[in-house]
């Protein structure tokens, strides 16, 4: 299930699913650990003898944003429950404020707690706490405090226990057992008065290493939200600023997803750092993340991990290191950051040091090239198949060029080298750039599949465009351009990923089609242009939340909802039709 209402403040991380329930909880780190990863803490309502829970059957939800807050309305059974929620930008304090209007009386409300700190069930604890009245969950160190406030400002009602507890409140009544070792989860409810047809009561989420911390930061009081920084002309561009910042973590940690329910097909997920994604969100929000701060000293002058754990350690690959293909990484995330840091040395705190970093990185790239002139083989911009790749050799042509500002001629006659030789090696037959050349048998091959990739390559390298744009876009159109009800752009011909049926080339990506948006601005095709940016503005949820890819009849969300780069994709493309207006 899509999450519909992100929050972060580099720190701390909170997510909700459509439903309004909050289904992802990270502190200290953005992405890891998830101390719910895909459960929930449930909100249930109960009077005279009757009870339900808001995820339940009878209740409309509808959720969205206004301004920095996170607004969640469920609708049902007589009642109207809005919860107004944002997180403090500095803080580890997740403020959840609640207007419930209906019939005139008193009801319960409950709040379920079903956490596994740290990832695991093995040695969580939780217990009830006095003055102030709160429900502790804790393990090493984090603790994870959940507060109510209603009509009498303490916890009316409370109980810790093993797995299910929750279920305990469906008759109105808790246990009040105060404390719980194992595989714990814990509930409380609150009075409310509704007086008037309204009533109000306030559920406080904070984060520390101790409960006399979370306490600390309590006593201070209320969340102050990030202020978004830059103007942004559409609704969509303004939470796509806010979920770029929500999912990047202290220290340059760009998250590619966080969304839990993606494991149900795999037991692994998105909360990882690409650093492909990560260079291309962090040049859309202007170049201020410090990404190589992030990237780990023992990977300095070798080729980066395919992908990183939130705090920095080499994350799970499928690249093999043994047999065919025995090279396991994708040298344009290696390249994007080279072009990256470069670009952006003067913002560096440390100015020296990422300079010998680079150069050590841009050594590399250079010895990569091959005796044909490109690359070396390495791995997709997909992760799925070997070969000098179009996309792979624009972004290193791009590190060469800019390197040139460290390592002078060397780097710029290498760029100049490479651009020949993939007119000369990339010919175009029957309509079709090959995406790569791979070597079988000793003989270097050409495949012809039309993918979305080559036109990104050439979005990347403008040295490229006057020989392949026009070809590209044509390309694309005819072999990727999806013909279903839902319209937008494949990643490549027979995408298998997520298929839903055949007789079609794939399901259409935001990335994919944002990316032929572009080409038609360079070309000015701007009727063209303004059509296919109205696509993610049309696919989006209500909260603005863009999925990595959709449904191709029905445009249903597939895969994990929101994806980083869906959105960095969106706004850089928002951006450059600003910066041609002004041009």
């Amino acid at each position: 299930m899509p999450r519909d209402l992100v929050f972060g403040n580099g720190s701390m991380y909170v997510a909700m699913d459509r439903r309004g329930l909050i289904r992802e909880l990270c502190w200290p780190t953005v992405g890891a650990p998830n101390h719910l990863a895909g459960r929930k803490i449930r909100l249930g309502i109960w009077r005279d003898g009757w009870f339900s829970w808001l995820e339940g059957d009878g209740w409309a939800v509808n959720q969205w944003y206004e301004s920095s807050y996170g607004i969640t309305q469920w609708a049902g059974f007589g009642y109207v429950i809005r919860r107004k929620a944002c997180l403090d930008y500095e803080t580890p304090y997740f403020e959840q404020k609640f207007e419930i209007t209906g019939p005139d009386g008193e009801v319960m409300i409950y709040q379920a707690h079903d956490l596994r700190i740290g990832e695991t069930d093995i040695g969580d604890a939780c217990y009830c706490h006095s003055e102030p009245e709160c429900i502790f969950h804790y393990k090493l160190g984090v603790t994870v405090g959940f507060f109510g406030e209603g009509l009498t400002g303490w916890l009316d009602q409370y109980t810790c226990g093993m797995e299910g507890t929750w279920l305990d409140a469906e008759d109105g009544h808790l246990a009040r057992k105060p404390v719980e070792q194992g595989s714990v989860d814990s509930i409380f409810g609150i009075k409310v008065e509704i007086e008037g047809g309204r009533g109000d009561f306030s559920l406080p989420i904070i984060c520390g290493e101790t409960a006399e911390d979370v306490l600390e930061t309590h006593k201070h009081g209320g969340a102050v939200p990030t202020v978004l920084e830059h103007g942004t002309d559409t609704p969509l561009a303004r939470i796509s600023e806010l979920v770029l910042r929500a999912n990047t973590g202290n220290g340059g940690a760009v998250i590619a997803a966080i969304d839990s329910d993606i494991m149900g097909s795999n037991r692994s997920n998105y909360a990882y750092v690409w650093m492909r994604d990560a260079v291309l969100t962090a040049r859309t929000m202007g170049g201020k993340d410090d990404l190589l701060a992030f990237i780990p000293r023992r990977d300095d002058g070798k080729f980066l991990w395919q992908k990183y754990h939130p705090e920095g350690y080499r994350g799970s690959s499928w690249h093999p290191w043994t047999g065919d293909n025995a090279f396991p990484y994708q040298m344009d995330e290696t390249a994007l950051l080279v072009t990256y840091g470069i670009k952006n040395l003067d913002k560096s705190p440390s100015h020296e040091k990422d300079e010998a970093r680079l150069t050590q990185w841009l050594k590399l790239l250079l010895k990569s090239v091959g005796p044909n002139g490109l690359p070396c083989q390495s791995w997709d911009l997909w992760e799925e198949r070997f070969g000098i790749h179009f996309w792979t050799v624009a972004t290193v042509i791009e590190a060469f060029k800019t390197g040139a500002e460290l390592l002078g001629g060397q780097c710029q006659s290498a760029a100049d080298q490479m651009v020949e030789v993939v007119q000369s090696q990339f010919l175009i037959e029957n309509g079709k750039i090959p995406r790569r050349i791979y070597k079988e048998n000793g003989e270097w091959i050409p495949d012809y599949t039309a993918d979305s990739a080559t036109l990104a390559g050439i979005l990347e390298c403008p040295e490229l465009q006057n020989h392949f744009l026009a070809p590209a876009v044509e390309m694309v159109e005819k072999y990727l351009a999806n013909q279903t009800a839902s319209g937008g752009v494949a990643r490549y011909e027979g995408d298998y990923y997520c298929r839903v049926r055949e007789g079609y080339p794939g399901n259409p990506w935001v990335i994919c089609t944002m990316w032929l948006a572009r080409a038609y601005l360079l070309q000015g095709k701007i009727a063209e242009y303004q059509n296919l940016i109205q696509w993610p503005e049309q696919h989006c949820s209500q909260s603005f939340m863009l999925a990595e890819q959709y449904h191709p009849d029905t445009g249903e969300p597939l895969s994990v909802s929101p994806l980083t780069w869906s959105h960095a994709e969106y706004l850089e493309t928002i951006r450059f039709a600003n910066e041609i207006r002004r041009a």
